[in-house]
């Protein structure tokens, strides 16, 4: 794979898009170009997966129960 390097100053375009969703799987892809050739510099692909709303509740419980989030430092009246 050959790096090119992009100017200072240059205008580029980013963009991301969603390939596939499969269940808590999301495929992603993106690209960095030059915005006025589309001259293509990098891209990219990447898997998120989602946490389970079981385990993103019970996380989130206990950082609220240890302190690590206390409800008057959030900003919110929990």
């Amino acid at each position: 794979m050959i790096m090119q390097k992009i100017s200072a100053g240059s205008t580029i375009l980013c963009t991301a898009e969603v390939e596939s969703v499969s269940g808590r799987k999301v495929w992603m892809k993106s690209t960095v170009q030059d915005g006025p050739t589309g001259k293509v510099y990098a891209t990219a692909r990447a898997l998120f997966v989602a946490p389970s709303s079981t385990r993103l509740a019970k996380d989130a419980v206990k950082l609220l129960r240890d302190g690590v989030f206390p409800p008057d430092k959030m900003g919110s009246s929990m």
